[in-house]
Order: structure tokens, then sequence, then C-alpha cells
């Protein structure tokens, strides 16, 4: 009984020094680790903003290069001489190419930038990047139907001193004018009247409306009470990604995607609230 454990107390031992040896073993090799390159662009067939917690910007250009002649590394050469030309102005790296590719003629860049101001710097672009502010927003929406009043009256202002050489007296007295009015110029005046009245309507009375992302819609300004949202304003074609964020509201000159990105139409000012998941 006693040799049977000892014999135990033997084989346990053994099994404990084989377990001892082949760790060592292991830990003396070296075993290759292979690491994938991000991937920034596979995804993304549209110039894509995407915005990170900490106030840098990703921006994944796409441009079609069929008519060019220059190859895949000249045009890549191209795009970091531009980044190590402004880094080095900077005196810091502001901006870093994450990715270059190509697919067929299309090409791919992926930059990434410290904050807002470097990239409207770099891009000689203006996109605003805040916290939401409804004054900002309100006078960026007054200042658009100003304009587009102006313009839409202007041209119909156009159009009807041309149709007045052809109207008869009776068409002009029943839109409450009379021939005379036209020889005096009391036409014009008028139109210009209309246009300063509607201008200055709209910017003592508009404010921003917005579609909320459950798809509701007429949301004013001051219905948006949470001061720690964000805001982006820009007049550009973009689709807009928010990094570990969410979209809350846009105006309509936005699109919210089935993927939680919002895509401008860069017809006019884009406003987009969104939040960041801190």
């Amino acid at each position: 009984m006693k040799s049977l454990k000892s014999m135990k107390k033997i084989m346990a031992v053994g099994m404990i020094l084989m377990l001892v040896f082949s760790l060592v073993a292991c830990k003396g090799k070296k075993v290759p680790v292979t690491t994938e390159a991000p991937d920034y662009t596979s995804t993304v067939t549209e110039n894509t903003l995407r915005f990170h917690a900490d106030g840098s910007i990703t921006e994944i250009a796409v441009e079609d290069f069929a008519e060019a002649t220059a190859s895949q590394a000249e045009i890549e050469g191209f795009v970091q001489s531009e980044v190590d030309s402004f880094n080095q102005t900077k005196g810091l790296t502001a901006v870093e190419l994450l990715e270059f590719k190509m697919e067929g003629t299309v090409a791919k860049c992926a930059l990434k930038f410290q904050d807002i101001n470097v990239y409207n710097e770099f891009d000689h672009i203006d996109v605003t990047l805040s916290l939401f502010n409804r004054e900002e927003a309100d006078t960026l929406t007054r200042a658009e139907i100003a304009s587009a009043t102006e313009a839409a009256l202007a041209a119909s202002k156009a159009a009807n001193s041309v149709a007045t050489a052809t109207v008869s007296d009776e068409e002009l007295a029943e839109a409450g004018f009379s021939a005379e009015d036209v020889e005096n110029g009391n036409l014009e005046t008028e139109a210009q009247q209309q246009v300063d009245d509607l201008t200055s309507a709209s910017a003592t009375d508009a404010v921003a409306t917005f579609t909320d992302a459950k798809g509701n819609t007429d949301i004013k300004s001051d219905d948006i009470t949470d001061d720690s949202l964000m805001m982006v304003m820009t007049g550009a074609p973009f689709v807009l990604e928010f990094e570990d964020g969410a979209c809350q509201y846009y105006n309509h000159h936005a699109v919210l995607n089935g993927n939680g990105s919002v895509t401008t139409d860069g017809q006019g000012n884009a406003i987009v609230v969104f939040s960041f998941n801190y």
C-alpha cells in the first residue's frame, strides 16, 4: 500500500515537471504575430467625414481618376507630400495619411486631422463643429431663407418686367397697377418693397427646424434642450459618421441613412445635431 502511494507521488511530480518543461519550451519559441492593417476605406463610396469623441476628424476622400494620366504611386506621393509640407509648417503631426488605395480608377484616401480647424485649413473648406447652439442654427436658417426669397423675387420681377410689355391695361388694372405705374417705374419699386418685407420677416421670425432620429418632423431649435449635444454645419455634400455616437436631429439639407450616418445634399447649409457616448 505504501509503495503504491509512493508511485502516485512520483507520477504526479513527473507530470508537473513535464508541464513546466513544455511551458519553458513554448516560451523560448518566437511565434510570428501577423497583424492586418486597419481598413478605413473598403466600405466607403462617397466623400465621408468621421467625427471622433477626442475631437479628431477622419476624412475618406473618394475621387475617380479615369481621365488622369498619373500612376497610383504618383497620386499617393502627391498626397503624402502635401501632408508632410502642412505638418512641417505647423511643427507637429496635425495630419496623418492613414490609407491610400486604388479600386480601378477610383482613389480612396483616408486622412486623420487633429481637429476641425486643421481639417478646414488643410482642405480649404468651411465645416463648423461645436456644441449645439440654437442661435447659430437660427441665424444660418434666416440668412438662407432671406437669400432664397430675394433670389426668387428678383427672378419673378425680371419676368414681370418683360411681361408688362405685352399685357393690356385691363390686365395691369386687375393686378393693381396702371400704365402710368409702368412708365413711372412704380412696378419695380413695389417689387423691391416685397423683397424688403419678406427678407425682413424671414430675418425676424424664422427658426431652424429639424427631423429627429425617430422620424418626427418640425422640431424647432427651441425644442432641443440638451446642451451636451454637438452640432456640425456644412454646405458641402458629405456622408457624416459619428464614432461612438449617433445623429439626433437633422435639417432639410440632410438625410438619415439606415446605418446611422447622415448624407448632406450640398444644396444649402446642412445642420446636423449629434451625441457622443462618453
